[in-house]
């Protein structure tokens, strides 16, 4: 089954964001594909804390997981976690 990560981001520091965009693992190679980025997203009903919004479709929560805990992502993930970037990421099942 098919799951989808959305991802709730305030950049805080752009040369860190963008070394985190740029030199994590391919999502290709998971079989995920990026559905929507958006810079400043409407808000239709309650409120959005974050700025960007992102939205990934991978084809299973294991591939998922093997894109998440592969070395390539721990060592991209440390530009964003250390500075780059405030982020609620959640992962939610679809079709």
């Amino acid at each position: 089954m098919a799951v989808f990560v959305v991802g709730l981001i305030d950049v805080l520091d752009d040369q860190k964001y963008g070394a985190y965009a740029s030199s994590g693992p391919p999502l290709e190679n998971y079989g995920a594909e990026v559905l929507a980025y958006d810079l400043s997203p409407e808000v239709i009903e309650g409120s959005l804390r974050r700025q960007r919004v992102g939205l990934v479709r991978f084809p299973s929560r294991e591939k998922y997981r093997e894109w998440y805990e592969s070395p390539e992502y721990q060592a991209a993930r440390k530009h964003r976690v250390g500075g780059g970037a405030d982020v609620d990421m959640i992962l939610v099942e679809g079709r």
